[in-house]
């Protein structure tokens, strides 16, 4: 579906290190196999404020904010706090990471979670996703049943 998604953009690449390692796959594992392929790039792990949420609960978040600054989406009716990063990194990681959040991006309504609660209800997901995205998922009968 990436691939579907991002069909004709150059300037993006699917990478599949996820779907070839063998077993659970954890974001510190992925992020560090990217380190090891891109080692002097600055690497950034975009999330949205329910994922960020619960950051701390994650495997290694303190080495995975050593590897990646979080960039967090903010979602309609939801703040993102800092609060909990005080634990897990130092005041210049911190700051860090503040500065390089974004304001300013439109808030939209827009979850994998409701994506797939519209499909398993046979909802139409237009514009909700790329029109090539949304045939592959009708078309597979991916998370429920057609469109009604």
């Amino acid at each position: 579906m990436l691939q579907l998604a991002t069909a004709g953009h150059e300037q993006f690449r699917v990478s599949t290190i996820e779907v070839d390692r063998k077993g659970i796959s954890y974001t510190i594992d992925t992020l560090r196999s990217i380190r090891e392929e891109f080692p002097t790039d600055e690497l950034f792990l975009i999330l949205g404020t329910d994922a960020w949420n619960k950051f701390s609960e994650w495997r290694e978040p303190q080495k995975i904010l050593k590897l990646a600054i979080p960039l967090i989406v903010s979602r309609p009716g939801s703040d993102v706090s800092f609060d909990r990063l005080a634990e897990l990194c130092d005041a210049q990681c911190l700051m860090e990471i503040k500065a390089a959040q974004i304001d300013g991006l439109p808030l939209i309504e827009i979850s994998s979670s409701k994506i797939r609660e519209a499909v398993s209800r046979g909802s139409s997901i237009r514009y909700l996703v790329p029109r090539p995205v949304e045939m592959y998922i009708f078309t597979h009968r991916i998370y429920g049943s057609a469109p009604k």
